[in-house]
C-alpha cells in the first residue's frame, strides 16, 4: 500500500520525534550523539527555512520543535537520518534500517503549547529517570538555553529566549518555568507521545 501523502500537516511549528526500529539504540558513545547533532547542523545551516527551537537526543529516540515548513523539515528529516544510519550502521557493522519509518510531527496550536512543548521535551531525561535535572543531560538543548553551553548552529537561540521575553531576565525566567514542572516530571514516567496541549494557566511562563 503507497503511503498516505504528508500534506495534511501545515506549514509552522511542529513537534517533530523520530524513534528507532524495534527501540534499538540511537546511539552508543557521545561520538554518535556528536555525529547527529553535527548532521543536524549542517542540514539546517543548509536549510535555513527550519528552525529549532529545542531539541534533545533519548537512547532510542529524538525530540525536536521546530518552525518550519513541511518541504523544508521533510529535507532536513531525510538527509540527517539517512546519513546518521548509513554511518552508525558502517561504525558497528550493521545492516538494514535504524529509524522507524518516517518522522511523526505534531502541530503545535499557540505560544503557550509552544512554550509546554519546549518544556516537555527537555524535561524527557528527568522523567525517564537519566538525571534529577534537565541541565544535567548532555544531549538537550537545555544547557545552552541556560548559557551554560556553547548553542549548536542548529539551535534558533534569540527566537526561543525571545519567547520568555529576552535579554539577561529571559534565561532566569527558563529555569523558573521548567523548574515548576520538575515534580510532576519525577512523578509521571517518560511519556513516548508527544507533548499535549495544556490548558491556559499550566504553559505561561512566570515574569
Amino acid at each position: 500500500m503507497p503511503r498516505s501523502p504528508r500534506r495534511e500537516l501545515p506549514p509552522g511549528l511542529l513537534h517533530v520525534t523520530c524513534r528507532t526500529i524495534r527501540r534499538a539504540p540511537l546511539f552508543l558513545g557521545a561520538h554518535d550523539a556528536r555525529t547527529l547533532l553535527n548532521l543536524l547542523d549542517g542540514a539546517t545551516r543548509a536549510v535555513p527555512e527550519c528552525a529549532v527551537h529545542a531539541y534533545c537526543l533519548m537512547p532510542n529516540h529524538v525530540h525536536y520543535v521546530v518552525d518550519s515548513e513541511l518541504d523544508a523539515l521533510s529535507h532536513v528529516m531525510h538527509q540527517v537520518n539517512g546519513s546518521y544510519a548509513q554511518r552508525f550502521n558502517r561504525s558497528y557493522g550493521f545492516r538494514g534500517h535504524l529509524f522507524q519509518g518516517r518522522f511523526h510531527a505534531k502541530p503545535i496550536a499557540d505560544e503557550p503549547h509552544l512554550l509546554h512543548s519546549i518544556r516537555y521535551v527537555v524535561l524527557n531525561p528527568v522523567r525517564a529517570g537519566f538525571c534529577e535535572r534537565p541541565e544535567q543531560w548532555r544531549w538537550s538543548s537545555y544547557r545552552a538555553l541556560l548559557g551554560l553551553d556553547p548553542p549548536r548552529r542548529l539551535l534558533a537561540l534569540d527566537r526561543t529566549l525571545a519567547l520568555w521575553g529576552g535579554g539577561p531576565k529571559a534565561r532566569a525566567a527558563i529555569r523558573r518555568f521548567v523548574d515548576e514542572e520538575l515534580p510532576a516530571a519525577f512523578d509521571r514516567g517518560q511519556s513516548p507521545g508527544l507533548s499535549p496541549v495544556p490548558d491556559g494557566r499550566a504553559a505561561q511562563p512566570k515574569p
